[in-house]
């Protein structure tokens, strides 16, 4: 199944040349006003979004990557959950997002489809007119990442 997930450039660089997981994720406290994720101590964990839009939440600027996964079912569904975030719109009331939280160990290489590089700030409301075409580019379709050297 197809979901997103939102990334810094030092992410993007670790998951290219180390072609990996291993140094991606980030170890999370339980926290019910959070989310309902259920997370061991010491380990490390990836979020995903199920649907595209639910990139905004987060900061969409400039030199951010919009990274497109596909992953097994099953693993995402032993992994689902609820984050809450404040709405797109005003940032006053939390909203229920369908999420994944799952252990930066059990994502592989293969499973990254596209990575897009944002190259202007992109709002909420772009999404509804597509112009956040504009202010993407594919900077790394799955068949290029195989063979990247850096």
């Amino acid at each position: 199944m197809i979901v997103y997930r939102l990334c810094k450039e030092d992410e993007y660089i670790k998951i290219i040349s180390n072609k990996d997981f291993k140094f991606i994720g980030k170890k999370f406290q339980n926290n019910s006003k959070l989310n309902n994720h259920i997370y061991e101590e010491n380990k490390l964990y990836i979020h995903f979004f199920k649907n595209f839009d639910s990139i905004f939440y987060l900061n969409t600027n400039k030199n951010r990557y919009i990274c497109i996964y596909n992953i097994p079912n099953e693993l995402l569904q032993n992994n689902k959950g609820i984050g809450f975030y404040l709405d797109r719109e005003n940032f006053k009331n939390l909203e229920k997002v369908d999420e994944y939280s799952i252990e930066n160990n059990k994502i592989k290489f293969d499973y990254l489809d596209k990575i897009y590089k944002i190259n202007n700030y992109i709002d909420y409301l772009d999404i509804f007119d597509q112009t956040f075409i504009n202010n993407i580019e594919c900077v790394f379709p799955k068949e290029k990442i195989k063979t990247l050297k850096l």
